[in-house]
């Protein structure tokens, strides 16, 4: 069964049995998580590490570890929320609009908002059965957080009118989620600080310092070998300046310079539906760290 491939407490496996499609929902918001996470921090030394890294990090107070703990419950939220609108989950459905007078007009006309509602409070439970160790506290606190986040962007607001010719006689409102990386970027601004520290509860928190991520350890692979200008994105990449990254990046160490070659496509033409285009040859200056 697919919630027994997830490390989870058997509380939270419980909880994903529970709910008919909660496994795959559940599996989606972990992909979408680390996704989001990875773009946030590519240009940094710790990138996001996968795999084994990742889940010795995850057990520690690093800020790191913060942002983890927040993107995982925004990723939740978010995909139960519109799992329910989707139809996807048994246990919950649309967010229906209370714009409407009677449950007839609802049923008839009435808009699928996503259930916010229902994917805080599923979040919310399900992380508090996961929360472990000495820094249950902090991991909860920054898991609040990623929810908050998801809630402070409900702002799309989609409407639907039905009427003769147009006239919308009958209008019905419902808001959306804005998409994961508009909630990533706002999780990424937070400042962290110390736990104990006097600050605002929409900060993440840390409680442990945490490595400089140059070498390879437990927690991450280092930053030998990786690229580090422009983030490795494409033929523009070697227009940022080297040293902007690669000195942060490779800690100090250097970085080998290689020429690369690259094709992609130019000089398109559109005749009637069909693109023709040429394939343009290109070279870059690439930088890797010693």
């Amino acid at each position: 069964m697919l919630c027994n491939s997830f490390k989870l407490s058997s509380k939270q496996r419980k909880m994903c049995r529970r709910v008919n499609g909660m496994a795959e929902t559940i599996m989606e918001s972990v992909k979408d998580s680390v996704r989001q996470c990875e773009q946030q921090f590519a240009c940094e030394r710790w990138n996001c590490s996968d795999g084994d890294y990742r889940l010795s990090l995850l057990r520690r107070g690093f800020k790191e570890a913060a942002f983890l703990h927040a993107i995982s419950a925004a990723s939740l939220t978010y995909h139960v929320s519109r799992a329910c609108s989707s139809g996807d989950l048994d246990r919950c459905s649309c967010d229906k609009s209370s714009a409407l007078e009677t449950q007839r007009q609802q049923l008839k006309y009435g808009g699928c908002g996503d259930n916010i509602k229902y994917g805080v409070a599923f979040t919310k439970r399900f992380m508090k059965a996961g929360a472990a160790g000495r820094h249950a506290d902090v991991q909860l606190h920054n898991n609040r957080l990623g929810i908050w986040a998801v809630r402070r962007n409900l702002t799309r607001r989609t409407c639907k009118c039905v009427g003769l010719s147009g006239s919308c006689t009958v209008k019905t409102c419902w808001l959306q989620l804005r998409e994961l990386p508009v909630v990533a970027r706002d999780l990424k601004a937070k400042t962290a600080h110390r736990k104990n520290a006097h600050t605002s509860k929409k900060t993440l928190l840390f409680a442990e310092r945490s490595p400089d991520f140059c070498s390879q350890s437990k927690y991450s692979a280092g930053t030998t070998g990786r690229r580090c200008n422009g983030c490795g994105n494409g033929v523009d990449a070697g227009r940022l300046s080297e040293g902007a990254t690669c000195d942060s990046m490779c800690c100090g160490r250097g970085y080998n310079t290689r020429r690369e070659f690259l094709q992609r496509s130019c000089s398109c033409k559109v005749t009637g539906i069909v693109a023709r285009c040429e394939i343009c040859n290109y070279t870059q200056l690439a930088y890797y760290c010693k």
